[in-house]
């Protein structure tokens, strides 16, 4: 009789990856939302009066996709944490099913 290879749990980085995919703002990338407020922002100082010159855009790029990160930090914090939660229960599924140690589990 051959012996069954150990079973094989999805990665944690695959499941944190899928979570973050599946739990985007609107469907948008965090980056997209990063331009676009930042593009919003330098056109409100074009607006207001205060005419900037054009590299100052890419600093409001960069300065909105910075906010952006940091108001999405708690969602892909949790997002890590669940990925890890998911993990463990697939380990413990998978050698309850094959009758097998958690060890054993990849």
């Amino acid at each position: 009789m051959s012996e069954l290879p150990p079973p094989n749990a999805p990665s944690l980085e695959a499941l944190r990856r899928d979570l973050l995919r599946g739990s985007r703002f609107f469907g948008l990338p965090q980056w997209l939302w990063g331009l676009l407020l930042g593009s919003l922002a330098y056109l409100g100082f074009q607006l207001v009066g205060s005419a900037l010159p054009l590299p100052f855009w890419a600093l409001c790029v960069l300065l909105g996709w910075g906010v952006v990160e940091l108001a999405f930090l708690p969602r892909r914090l949790e997002a890590t944490r669940l990925a890890q939660y998911e993990r463990r229960q697939a380990i413990t599924r998978l050698a309850m099913h094959r009758g097998v140690g958690l060890s054993q589990v990849r």
